[in-house]
């Protein structure tokens, strides 16, 4: 059409609306409503009660929460202590998780774990865990609620229920899926492949054409979630296959919804592949069309929004904005606070800032209108961020007070706290830090008085963090430790393991390793009672990172104690590696290995670091893990670059031969890393040879290679990356006695380091403002490659250690990776008089790595 006429977002918002049922799902509820009465004239107490929950799950999903509370209680009053009483109360969870009352959903499970007790129907116990496991993945407790799924799954297969079976190993899959990794993706695809097996045995011999129908839905739902654990894997012929056998199964019910979503997931599908825009589009439209046959507000909410992802990248923008326009409409129609937030979001995201505060500012009002202070309250907060990203902080704090009267009144504890962490995030932005930390205290007294458990935690997280970065170990650790004691409180087991790895970078800050390594032995013991081999191997990984720290080698003494703990640290290493062996979990196996590399590494063997890294690539390479192999190839060339900072921390000059087989590595890498798509990766490993370049004494090179990393991650947005690219940019501009250039990129970094409050990265800016200040003038001859012979009379830098080199105060875990992007080489070698004299110390790697 032409634009003119496609732009009249108007006329869009008039199509949706007169397409869209007046009522979300209307017709489904009269037949749901038809039932409910018919049964309750003959007096069928069974099914009256399907009745009132197929009326709560059509009420839930038109995002009408308290009827179809009320609905579920219905149906509860009607089963009682049956068995199916137990889906009840799952459904019940799901209702006040849908409604972010994740801690009420929480108590509810428990209540009714309780009720269905030893004397119960044991299909009835496995359904009230499941309800249990659902509530905790409400409040982002995935590995217990994967715990709880497995659980109940093997409870129910205990007493034969393979249908209770079928759905724990399907919600299983869902948890899987929200933790993310390759190997969970994997065990997610497994159990829901498990779930359909099962479920098609259980319901083989069905008669009724009722039951059957709903087999076949609960069996079109499970290949649609394959399809979609496929599609999470990259897997996009597979997703689309399942995805097209969910779409026949539904349509032979008939499920107009069900349907809907296969082939929106199909269009989805198409879309990750960046191909047949056209046919994504009319994918998209037929999926609306169904959903708004059906009447269903929350599947045509879901429809624009991949619409609009289909016409953005097509650069579409205008188009785009508009179907997010008409999404902002459903949204407001369903009342959905965070539908409504994201959609705000997602047009922020194609707009100009100003437009987006105008946007968000306009959504506060019509919420003030409303009577809504919780999503006032959320638009609140979306605007304290956009005027953060703008450098407005005045601003910033305004609308937070603003947020703070609003929830002043709330009776929820949490609520107020909420808006005391959205202060202390605008202090922290214009680095206030002892009115964020004060802030964050107040918020601390009040979750802890409601027996908020995870905010709790978040808020001593924070406070640690901020009491680090301003070099109070003391208080960092102090909070890290009430952190933990929070959770060992409310009997949170795996949250109180990871805190106690947290305590233990902490602890190595202000008591070294030995009381380090016993705190993070805490957490492997605990994982070990919990019976998470996977999450026990990884502890014994962050152990193995403490014990090889070199923390304290000045004297031959302690070189001995170091030598100990490096062996102990292999010994660790080689039992996390057999345990994610037997598991087959080939990623953990990996990163065993380069754990390993870090430690031979350590040990200056360099043959056994590199044998190490090259035979985990091989593991992830057989398994076919993407990600996997991505980080084995970073993993290899940082041991090649750490085996090259080794030299110069023990005062020897670096062999010719293994600085130029480092560079060969990572850049590599680097084309390894364009191949698989990977641009941060690549910009990381462009910024680690511009340092080795300069070992080389190639400074063309090293500036050439900088500069590529400083433009891409530019393009990537990505701050922290661009920063170290940058400072490797100065340093190389140094080394070559380009006093402008470097002085240019050195203020760019301190610039950027200061955006995102990188103290350390600010204080590194500044040491390269004081070497650049003793180049001179003028620019000298070109120094010598380290190709060639180099000179009787070349300087000496890298024969002395450098200053900055040695181990970070923060302890070096073993999921961090070897220093690869630490090497030494800053000395501005190929400058004349005074400007050679400029020591590492002055000039030393960029923070977090990458200079």
């Amino acid at each position: 059409e032409p634009l003119e006429e496609v732009t009249d977002a108007q006329r869009y918002a008039e199509r949706s609306s007169a397409s869209s049922s007046r009522v979300p799902l209307l017709l489904p509820h009269r037949a749901a409503k038809a039932k409910l009465a018919k049964a309750q004239q003959a007096g069928l107490v069974m099914e009256e009660a399907a009745a009132w929950m197929e009326l709560a799950e059509i009420l839930l999903a038109s995002c009408k929460f308290r009827k179809a509370m009320n609905a579920a209680r219905e149906a509860w009053s009607l089963l009682g202590n049956q068995p199916k009483g137990a889906h009840v109360v799952r459904l019940m969870v799901r209702i006040l998780s849908e409604q972010e009352r994740r801690r009420d959903a929480l108590a509810l499970a428990e209540a009714y774990q309780a009720h269905f007790g030893p004397s119960s129907d044991p299909r009835a116990r496995g359904i009230a865990a499941l309800a249990f496991a659902e509530a905790n993945l409400g409040l982002d407790r995935t590995h217990e609620a994967l715990r709880q799924a497995k659980s109940a799954a093997d409870s129910l297969r205990k007493v034969l229920d393979k249908n209770g079976q079928s759905l724990a190993l399907r919600f299983g899959a869902t948890v899987c899926v929200r933790m993310g990794d390759g190997t969970n993706t994997q065990q997610a695809l497994d159990m829901a492949e498990q779930a359909l097996n099962l479920h098609r045995q259980a319901t083989a011999g069905l008669k009724a054409e009722a039951a059957k129908a709903e087999a076949a839905r609960a069996e079109a739902e499970l290949l649609l979630q394959i399809a979609q654990i496929h599609h999470r894997r990259t897997e996009h012929d597979d997703a689309y296959l399942f995805a097209q056998t969910a779409i026949e199964r539904f349509e032979s019910i008939p499920d107009t919804r069900g349907a809907a979503g296969a082939v929106l997931e199909m269009a989805g599908v198409l879309l990750s592949m960046n191909d047949e825009t056209e046919a994504v589009l009319h994918l998209v439209q037929d999926a609306l069309a169904m959903y708004r046959r059906a009447g269903d507000w929350v599947g045509e909410f879901n429809a624009q929004r991949v619409l609009a992802k289909a016409h953005r990248a097509d650069s579409l923008v205008n188009f785009a904005l508009e179907d997010l326009e008409i999404a902002l409409a459903i949204a407001r129609k369903l009342r959905d606070r965070c539908r409504i937030i994201a959609v705000l979001e997602a047009m922020a995201e194609l707009t100009p800032p100003e437009s987006s505060v105008a946007a968000m500012q306009e959504e506060a009002r019509l919420a003030r209108r409303a009577g809504d202070r919780r999503r006032e309250f959320a638009t609140l907060q979306n605007t304290v961020g956009l005027h953060l990203a703008l450098g407005r902080p005045e601003e910033a704090l305004r609308d937070a007070e603003v947020g703070i009267d609003i929830m002043r009144g709330s009776r929820d504890a949490a609520a107020r706290a909420v808006a005391l962490r959205l202060e202390a995030d605008v202090h922290v932005h214009a680095k206030r830090d002892a009115d964020a930390l004060a802030c964050l205290g107040d918020a601390r007294v009040l979750l802890q008085e409601s027996g908020d458990v995870r905010d709790a935690a978040q808020v001593l997280l924070m406070m640690s963090q901020l009491h680090d970065s301003a070099d109070s170990a003391r208080e960092a650790l102090k909070c890290a430790m009430e952190r933990r004691s929070v959770f060992k409180a409310a009997g949170w087991q795996y949250e109180e393991a990871e805190a106690l790895l947290l305590v233990a970078s902490r602890l190595f800050r202000t008591s070294g390793p030995k009381e380090a390594v016993k705190a993070a032995q805490e957490a492997v013991a605990l994982y070990q009672k919990l019976e998470d081999k996977s999450r026990e191997a990884h502890a014994m990984l962050e152990v193995a990172g403490l014990q090889r720290s070199s923390k304290g080698t000045q004297n031959d003494g302690l070189r001995t104690i170091l030598a100990a703990r490096l062996g102990e640290a292999l010994r660790t290493v080689g039992k996390a590696r057999e345990i994610y062996k037997a598991a087959g979990d080939a990623a953990g196996e990996a990163q065993a290995l380069q754990a390993a590399a870090e430690v031979h590494v350590e040990q200056r063997d360099a043959e056994e670091a590199k044998k190490a890294v090259e035979e985990a690539l091989v593991i992830v390479q057989e398994s076919g893990d993407a990600k996997g192999e991505v980080d084995a190839l970073r993993a290899i060339a940082a041991v090649h670059t750490a085996l090259v900072n080794k030299e110069i921390e023990d005062g020897l000059k670096p062999d010719k031969e293994v600085v130029l087989e480092a560079i060969a590595v990572t850049i590599e890498s680097a084309g390894a890393f364009e191949v698989v798509g990977d641009a941060a990766g690549q910009a990381e490993a462009l910024t680690q040879a511009s340092t080795l370049y300069r070992l080389a004494r190639q400074g063309d090179e090293a500036v050439e290679v900088a500069r590529e990393a400083v433009e891409m991650a530019a393009k990537l947005e990505a701050p922290a990356a661009q920063a170290s690219a940058l400072v490797a940019l100065s340093k190389a501009h140094i080394y070559l006695c380009s006093k402008q250039e470097a002085q240019m990129a050195a203020d760019d970094a301190h610039l950027v380091f200061d955006a995102i409050h990188d103290r350390e990265g600010v204080k590194e800016a500044k040491k390269l403002h004081v070497a650049i200040a003793e180049l001179p003038d003028a620019k000298p001859q070109a120094p010598a490659r380290v190709a060639e012979a180099p000179a009787a009379d070349a300087p000496a830098a890298l024969e002395a250690p450098s200053a900055d080199k040695a181990p970070s105060a923060d302890a070096p875990l073993a999921s961090e990776g070897p220093s690869a992007d630490k090497a030494g080489g800053d000395v501005p070698e190929g400058c004349a008089g005074e400007a050679a004299a400029v020591s590492d110390a002055a000039v030393g790697g960029g923070p977090g790595g990458g200079a």
